[in-house]
């Protein structure tokens, strides 16, 4: 039986936008391999490894992707 990912959504998310918010799933990385990232309104899910999520995060932290 294949697992599924477990999606959360930052406690940021509100109700506010009409549920538009990010949701990540990081359960299964560590068996895995893949992080899945999907929009909430439309449910579509990106898969990306646990390595290319951990570059993602370490760059959105050192201010990469600012505007």
């Amino acid at each position: 039986m294949s697992q599924q990912f477990q999606f959360q959504t930052s406690r940021a998310c509100s109700e506010g936008c009409g549920g538009c918010c990010v949701e990540v799933a990081t359960n299964l990385a560590a068996t895995s391999g893949l992080v899945a990232l999907r929009d909430s309104k439309t449910g579509i899910v990106n898969t990306f490894t646990a390595a290319e999520w951990r570059d993602f995060i370490a760059g959105a932290k050192a201010g990469q992707f600012d505007i």
